[in-house]
């Protein structure tokens, strides 16, 4: 394979952001619909959406990898050596004439990041509340039936012997 030059290299790495960002906005999108679904209470679509998210989970770490690779290939190249401190912002040190475009890839990512994380402690959030709502409701459905299901003795007084356990006991 043909040595590329820091231009092609710097190329090569722009593509990935843009690989990253599109992976991040239709992450975003997926989680956006995930937390409607789940408030909306539909669980077929949360399972649909929830193998979505996985698939495309798996997508976007394989771009962080490439955007990782790619940017410590251009890093080592520009500095004809092994960089120790492979930062995304390093690469104004030997590109300063793209200073502009590595802030703007530095926002992007980081505003896609933090916008991210937001959406994934939204969603599980609603998970947990959705949960414990269901566990409560389980809770107040048997305590009812069991309330209907009062067995009393022949005293009058209120009988511990659920229905159908009264075998081997004196009623």
């Amino acid at each position: 394979m043909q040595k590329q030059t820091p231009n092609q290299l710097f190329q090569r790495l722009s593509d990935t952001v843009e690989l990253l960002d599109n992976s991040s906005k239709q992450l975003m999108k997926i989680m956006e619909d995930q937390i409607d679904a789940i408030i909306a209470s539909d669980t077929l679509k949360v399972d649909a959406l929830t193998e979505a998210h996985t698939s495309l989970s798996w997508y976007y770490k394989e771009h962080e990898k490439q955007f990782i690779y790619e940017l410590t290939n251009l890093l080592n190249e520009a500095s004809r050596g092994e960089v120790e401190n492979v930062r995304l912002t390093t690469l104004k040190e030997y590109f300063p004439e793209k200073h502009a475009e590595v802030d703007h890839w530095y926002e992007v990512i980081s505003e896609n990041t933090k916008e991210l994380q937001r959406k994934h402690k939204q969603v599980l959030e609603l998970l947990e509340f959705a949960m414990k709502q269901n566990a409560n409701l389980m809770h107040r459905m048997y305590s009812k039936h069991s309330e209907k299901d009062t067995r009393y003795q022949p005293s009058g007084q209120r009988s511990d012997v659920a229905t159908g356990v009264a075998v081997n006991q004196e009623i």
